[in-house]
């Protein structure tokens, strides 16, 4: 007659092995998920190793009750970058912005050297938020940012939509406001306006009027 038993030896290993077959699981699962999202240490230790010579350090930012905000300066060159987070502390959007205006509060253009730094700031936040190839940020940056520093002075907006990352590009008389949101954290939805028009000849997923 055939023994109906497992062997104790057998299965002592499957109930060693089982909690670390869940966990291992849990582990890729994670990665596949928005479970793991981004925070402001990643987001921040990111964007140090794609700067490089530039170490930001978390006492750099000015915390609120949204989130953080750091001023990215060059010279001269201004973008001020905004990181909004959940009740967990995840980043859901990050948002950089230039200024319109002087001093004393009088419209001036922006700069060719400061179109040239809030491109290349935009890219690399883009970069260290997404976890993304550097050269598909910068990509998608010439897309949807202007290319010329007097498309600058334009108004309206422009979306586009990357995988699970929203991108929106804002201007208005004042300010020029790159946006990305993890759609995943914080579902947008696409408003369509009834007059639409180009702002400087690229076209994006979505191109809306002036406001």
């Amino acid at each position: 007659m055939q023994n109906a038993y497992t062997p104790i030896g057998d299965s002592m290993k499957k109930i060693t092995l089982l909690p670390f077959l869940i966990s291992l699981c849990s582990i890729v699962l994670s990665a596949c998920t928005p479970e793991g999202n981004c925070n402001i240490l990643l987001f921040t230790d990111t964007l140090n190793r794609i700067n490089g010579n530039r170490l930001i350090s978390l006492s750099s930012y000015i915390a609120d009750d949204d989130g953080y905000r750091l001023l990215l300066k060059s010279e001269e060159k201004e973008v001020l970058l905004t990181a909004t987070e959940n009740e967990k502390g995840e980043i859901t959007k990050i948002r950089l912005s230039v200024s319109k205006l002087d001093e004393k509060g009088q419209i001036k253009a922006v700069t060719p050297g400061q179109g040239e730094f809030f491109r290349s700031e935009a890219a690399k936040a883009l970069e260290a938020f997404t976890l993304s190839e550097k050269k598909k940020c910068e990509e998608a940056v010439k897309k949807i940012l202007p290319l010329k520093s007097e498309d600058f002075s334009k108004t309206g907006e422009l979306t586009l939509d990357i995988e699970e990352y929203h991108l929106v590009y804002y201007s208005n008389k004042i300010c020029c406001q790159f946006t990305v949101t993890n759609s995943f954290l914080e579902p947008t939805e696409t408003t369509h306006k009834p007059e639409s028009r180009p702002l400087y000849g690229v076209t994006a997923n979505t191109i809306a009027s002036e406001f």
